[in-house]
């Protein structure tokens, strides 16, 4: 997967997400969507959404992940590893990512997954609720 890193406005699309190891070779790619307003999730369909309520914000001026969140959401990417028992992989940048292995274990790397086979993104929403930095509500919703 190749990525312009020059436009900020263009990363702040494709960065953070996740990338679902299923099995080696078969990838699944799901955006992350960092948001303020409960009533944005809607319009975001097979996303997680991670719902960032606090005084500190989510992105610095850059448009980067600040430190506690990207905390939250290698804490979000652990919880989802443990549910589901795939590898994932948080990438934040084009060479910025921590891999998250369902022993709990992060290691951080500059060389996202290079994705040999894209599948669908999957058939759920996941609704990620947060306040001060403490994920307060998780909520998957079946998207057909």
């Amino acid at each position: 997967m190749t990525i312009n890193n020059n436009d900020k406005k263009a990363g702040r699309d494709i960065y953070p997400h996740v990338v679902i190891c299923y099995i080696p070779g078969y990838y699944a790619r799901m955006p992350i969507k960092i948001i303020s307003d409960e009533k944005e999730k809607k319009q975001y369909p097979r996303i997680i959404t991670l719902l960032w309520k606090g005084k500190e914000p989510a992105r610095d001026a850059d448009g980067i992940v600040t430190p506690r969140c990207r905390a939250t959401l290698v804490q979000i990417v652990n919880w989802l590893v443990k549910s589901t028992g795939y590898r994932m992989c948080l990438v934040l940048g084009a060479e910025d990512c921590e891999y998250v292995e369902p022993d709990g274990s992060v290691r951080h790397s500059n060389e996202p997954p290079s994705m040999t086979i894209h599948l669908a993104s999957g058939d759920a929403r996941l609704d990620i609720e947060m306040i001060n930095g403490k994920v307060t509500d998780v909520q998957a919703t079946p998207v057909r």
